[in-house]
Parts: structure tokens; sequence; C-alpha cells
């Protein structure tokens, strides 16, 4: 409690030092965002440069010392007229209430919306192997209670990790105050943050509440961004760019504010790519002809907050994104080849446009377009502040390789502040009736301009860069049947927002209970002790008693599918359908648990159903496993096949598939490791292209197709088919990326 306390005060002093006068709800804002920034900054900067662990008593100590130095510099500062007249003037009484009340219902949801099981997933991979996802491997390096049995944290192995660790002063500081909650807490502040930054600067630039509002509710709750359930480095980014944009255009002579607010930006989301913000200051500073010593200031302020990222560039430099090629030569050989990474439907240049369009829809994106306009034609220094943060990243993103993970999909998240910005211009423009006929008939343009986009890209074949499959060796290779049918879906572009796209992540209440089985499993009575015992986990966890979830009741009817695995690319519409009850099954869920026992008395601890056939749209074998004794199926009425995850390496002597990862099976030796750590599975009845599946009605059935670096055994993303097995005949859909692969 005191640690919150102290924050707030380092947020409250440091608002009124920074900008003496604004506005009650603008002085909230920047007391919650400042309070969560500064002493996190000082926090990690002083544990990254001592080699100590962040708790609390050290992030205590660091915001006492500041709450002291930034009370000192409010009590000497004095307001300025120039703040003054931007402040008094900016926004009535009623608008104030309007944007508090819906941000406070904006970040109730996205406490709401979080889900627990990326960070669950990479604590459980952490105390078991040591290593995790970069963002959490460098959180979780500096939490004490994590690593008991070091006395300090390896600060080397830090900054080795692929990402810059500026994203982890928010989130290890979070952890330290808050626990297994900091990451939910930082995830609805910032959603908090983003909601009344956005509103406010549309506010300014068009004078309409009622657009202003809206486009903050859009950028905060588009299906786009609502696909980050979780703390994400795009998300910190965008949140941080609403309030440094918004200071760059109410506040123009706080430059030391700028330099804090970009430095943070610069150092969160991806591999310094939100550095390239910095070209908008650059410009608006050129035209207000700022002067030497004020550009001084910004680079203090810059500089105070970014220096944590600086040994970073010793390890890994200024590579693009992890490119080891110049960006010229991307460039130019995106121009001269045009191609798209292995099992990505188009060429990233196309790929990411498209891909937002599939959340967004064709109507929000044809305002989007008549709203750069009219903000053009309205006054163009907005426009200069925004294109670039949104043109300059999609460039740099569409020149780059191996784009084969999913997360990579969701890094342009980090600019959708000028769409925003954009739609409120043609929301302004929608609603004061100026140019109600051109808008409309902009607006239809701009509909039938991005379906035809849609429609085009749906039967555009690109070459795949070969070269990517020595860089990350995968198991299947990509084929023309996939291709034709992954691009078809993938294009499909709604006229509205679609939460289709979302799959799981849409489900509330599947989703906290999912996290709460998770937890339970993970970390209770069952855990293992390596991960029950954990002192950190005993302290913020204290799941050791958690037993369990029961299961749901049980249905009374059950349900027989057959899956004919090979139209499911071919011909969808025909590939699932009602099986008779006499048919054999690959996998019978409601004997499972008999059957699996009848083994175990004689000695066969049996953990999957398997078996390769042989479809038209992968060369290679395509691998079916049903792993037993799935917790889904009676807590969440969900019954997982996978593909292309699971191979046999060889039988035993019993003549039982011995499965591991698909990553075993590339050399010989290291088939004789995965041999060694194999799962037994009995051989299969037979090899054709269809497997039969008797659930309990209810129960939907997710054939996730896994895309694995059969080097490193990473998975790097899932696409899924879900059946539903409720209605009168069972009804498939394809979910292109979902669910995500930590799951």
């Amino acid at each position: 409690m005191l640690a919150a306390l102290l924050l707030l005060w380092v947020g409250y002093s440091a608002s009124l030092a920074l900008l003496p006068r604004c506005s009650p709800l603008e002085r909230v804002a920047w007391t919650l965002l400042l309070g969560i920034s500064l002493p996190a900054a000082a926090t990690a900067s002083v544990a990254y440069a001592a080699g100590a662990f962040i708790d609390r008593e050290l992030l205590s100590s660091c915001a006492a010392g500041l709450a002291l130095a930034s009370t000192a510099l409010a009590v000497l500062g004095r307001s300025s007229r120039a703040d003054e007249q931007h402040t008094n003037d900016l926004c009535s009484g009623p608008a104030e209430f309007a944007i508090a009340l819906l941000g406070l219902g904006t970040a109730s949801f996205y406490w709401l919306h979080y889900s627990d099981a990326e960070f669950l997933y990479s604590l459980v991979s952490y105390l078991i192997r040591g290593e995790a996802e970069c963002f959490y491997m460098q959180t979780f390096s500096f939490v004490a209670g994590l690593n008991a049995e070091a006395t300090a944290p390896n600060v080397e192995r830090a900054y080795q990790i692929i990402s810059t660790p500026g994203n982890t002063l928010f989130s290890s500081s979070a952890m330290a105050l808050a626990g297994r909650y900091g990451f939910q807490a930082l995830y609805a502040l910032f959603a908090l943050n983003l909601f009344i930054f956005s509103a406010r600067l549309v506010l300014l630039w068009t004078d309409s509440l009622p657009a202003a509002l809206i486009a903050a509710l859009f950028v905060c709750l588009n299906p786009y961004v609502l696909s980050v359930e979780v703390l994400d480095r795009n998300f910190i980014a965008l949140s941080l760019s609403a309030a440094a944009i918004y200071a760059l255009a109410t506040h123009s002579d706080r430059y030391l504010l700028h330099g804090l607010l970009f430095g943070l930006c610069a150092g969160s989301g991806l591999r310094f790519l939100p550095l390239l913000f910095l070209i908008s200051l650059a410009l608006v500073y050129r035209l207000r002809r700022t002067r030497g010593l004020h550009w001084l200031m910004f680079g203090f302020g810059f500089v105070l907050v970014t220096g944590l990222n600086l040994p970073h560039l010793s390890f890994h430099g200024f590579h693009s994104l992890g490119e080891t090629e110049a960006l010229p030569e991307l460039l130019l050989r995106m121009v001269r080849n045009f191609e798209r990474s292995p099992f990505v439907p188009l060429p990233n240049l196309l790929f990411y446009p498209l891909h937002i369009l599939t959340y967004m829809g064709s109507l929000c994106g044809a305002l989007s377009l008549i709203g750069a306009l009219r903000c053009w034609q309205k006054d163009r220094r907005p426009a200069q502040i925004l294109l670039p943060m949104l043109l300059l990243p999609w460039l740099i993103l569409g020149c780059q390789r191996d784009w084969l993970q999913s997360d990579k999909a969701r890094i342009l998240i980090m600019s959708m502040l000028p769409i925003s910005v954009f739609i409120g211009y043609a929301l302004e423009s929608l609603i004061s009736r100026r140019k109600l006929l051109q808008d409309l008939q902009w607006l239809l343009a701009g509909v039938l301009l991005i379906q035809g986009l849609a429609s085009w890209c749906a039967k555009l074949e690109r070459p795949v860069e070969i070269a990517s499959y020595e860089r990350h060796p995968l198991y299947q290779r990509d084929s023309r049947q996939w291709q034709d049918f992954y691009r078809a879906e993938f294009s499909k572009v709604n006229s509205l927002p679609s939460l289709d796209r979302l799959f799981f992540k849409a489900n509330q209440s599947r989703k906290k209970r999912s996290d709460e089985a998770l937890l339970r499993a993970s970390f209770g009575q069952q855990a293992p002790p390596v991960l029950r015992d954990n002192p950190w986990v005993l302290r913020h966890l204290q799941a050791q008693h958690l037993a369990p979830l029961p299961p749901q009741p049980p249905a009374t009817e059950s349900r027989v599918v057959e899956i004919d695995l090979d139209k499911l690319v071919t011909a969808p519409h025909a590939a699932v359908r009602w099986a008779t009850a006499e048919a054999l099954p690959f996998a019978d869920l409601t004997t499972e648990s008999q059957h699996v026992q009848r083994l175990t008395d004689l000695g066969v601890d049996l953990s999957a159903w398997h078996k390769e056939t042989e479809v038209s749209w992968q060369q290679q074998p395509l691998p079916v496993t049903v792993l037993t004794g799935q917790w889904e199926p009676a807590t969440l009425n969900e019954f997982y096949v996978d593909l292309n995850a699971w191979l046999s390496l060889g039988r035993d002597r019993f003549e039982l598939e011995q499965l591991n990862l698909v990553s075993f099976a590339l050399s010989d030796e290291r088939r004789e490791l995965g041999l060694r750590g194999s799962m037994a599975a009995l051989p299969p009845r037979d090899r054709t292209a269809s497997i039969v599946l008797k659930v309990p009605r209810g129960v939907n059935i997710v054939l996730r197709n896994w895309l694995v670096d059969a080097g490193k055994g990473i998975p790097h993303r899932i696409d899924s088919w879900s059946i539903s097995t409720d209605g009168p005949q069972p009804a498939l859909s394809f979910h292109p990326l979902e669910p995500e692969s930590y799951l």
C-alpha cells in the first residue's frame, strides 16, 4: 500500500513540475502515467546497473527519492502563460466527465479481457527450463523470489535476449508491487491512458466530442487491438505514443516531458521500432523552429529513460528487427522479388493492411481513408505528425523476411493511433454535414476499393522465399493447395469489425475458467514441487492447496463425427459429417478413461492416439495426434486434435509408437534424444485421410495445425478449424493465426 501511494505521489508531483496547469482529468491521467513510468524507469536502471533484483523495497526507495525531487521541482516551478492558454479552453466539464466515464469503462473491460495464460505458461517454462518468451524472460530474471538460488540477476543474459529491455521496466516493477496482478493492472492502466489521451487529441483537432469518444473507443476496442489479450510490448508502445503525441500537440513548450514520453515509447515496442515516431517529432520541431537548447532538454529527458536500453546495442546493434542485411538491401529485395515467407499468404507489404482490415472491416477502413483526406484538407500539421507514424513502420515491416511467427502479425498495433484519429476526422465531417453527399460517395468508393483489394489479394500468387527454410527449418513445406485455401480464408473482409477473428478471445467466461484451470493444474496440489514450492509462487499465486477445477456436468448424449482431413483444405463444405454409431472411433472421449486405465493395468502408459496419413495439401505425411487426459473437454467443453505437432520416431519392444515433437525427426542425433523422452501411442488401425471422433454433445472439436521450428522445437503459430457438435449438423469454421501458439 505504501509503495502504491509513493508511486501516486511521484506521478502527481512530477505532473505538477512538468505541467503546472492542466485540467483535472488530464492531471489524473498524467499522475497515473508518470506514476507507473518514472519510478519504474529509475528502479530498472538501478537494478540493471547494480545487478540487483527488483523488489518492493527497491521500488519504494527509488519512488521515495523521486517523490522528494519532483515535489521540490513542483514547489519551485512556475506556470507559463502558454500552458494556461492551452489548457483553459481545451475541454469542457461535460466533455471531461464523458471521457472519464468511458475511459473507466474501457479500463474495466480490459481488466476482464486480460488472459493470464501466456504469463502462466511462461512462468512454468521459466521455472522448469530457465527459459521463456523474451518479454517474460527479461522480467522474470529480475524477480528475486523466482530465482531463489541466485544471489543476483544475470544482467548480461538479460541484454543478450533479442528484445530490448525497455518494456521490462514496467513489468518488473509491476510484479514487485502487485505480484501476479501486476501485468493485468498495467494492461488496464495503459488502456485507460490510451483512451483518455486519444479522446483529448481527437477533440483538440476536430472540436467534436462524439467523434473524439467514438475514435477513442475504436482505438481501444477494435478487434485488432483486442487480439492482444495480454500485456504486449506493441500495446504499451501504442498507449505511450498517444500520450507523447498529445503532449507534443498540446504542450508545445514542454520539451523535457516530450523527451521522457518519446524515450519511454522508443524503449518499448519491438526492437526499437518506435524510434520511427521521432521522425514526426523532428518534423514538428523543425516547423516550430525549435532552438538548440530545447533540443538539448528533449535529449536529456529522452536519454534519462532510454539509457537502460543502450547496452543492448552492444549485443544486437540496430539490426532491423533481427535482420542481418541492411535496410536498403531489404527494400531492394522487396521491390525486386516481392516474395512471401513460407505459410504466410502474402508478402508483408500486403499482409499487414489486409490483416488489419480483416479485423476492423471495410467500413472502418474507408472511414480512415476519408479521415486522412479531411485531415489534410483541414490542417496539414496533424497529418504530417500521423502519417509517418503509420507509413514508416508499415514500410519497415513490409521488407522483413521469415515472418512465420503469429505474434509478428500484431506489431502494427503500435501504429493504430493515426487510424483512429483519421476515423475521428471522418466522423466529424459526417456529423457536421458540411460535405455529407461527398463523404458518403467517398465512403462507398472506399468500401468498394477495400473489398476489391481483398478479392485481388485472395487470388494473388507470389513465390516463397526458399532461403527461409534454411534459416527456420520446418517439418512441413508450403504447397499450392494450402496457400490457395489459406489466402482465400485470410482475405475475407467483412463490412463491420469482426469479433469472429478473435476465436476464443471474445469469450470472457471461457477465458476466466481456462485461466483458473491452468493455474490449478500448473501450481496446485498436483503440480511438481519445482513449480508449487517456489517462494514467489507460494507468496503470490497461493495455489498450492487448490485442487483441479471440478468438471462441468457431463452431457447425456454423444456425437460421432467423421472428419475428412484432405477436404479440410480442398473442400471444407464437405469435410465433416455425422458418422454412424458403429464406426470405429480414432479417439472416443466417452470411454477414454476406462480404456487408458485398462492399458495402465497391463503396464502400458498410453499418452496419445496417433496416426500419420497422406493428404493432397501437404507433401510430407500429416501426423494426427490426440493426447489422452486432456482437461479441456471437462472444463471448457473443448477437445483438441493436433496436426503437424508430434511424430512417431519408431516403435518400442511392445510395438508401441514412440512420439515426440516433429523437431526431433530432423537428424539421427535429435531422433535418439527424442526417443529417450518419448510418449507411447497404440499403432494406428489405418492410414486413411479421415478420423472418427466420439465426443459428448456440445463439446467443440478443435483441430490445431501447428507450424513448429524443427530446429528449436518452438511453435511459430497455430491455424485451426473448430467443429461445433451442438446443432443438427456439425459446423466447421477456420481460424487463421488462432488460437495463439502459447495456448
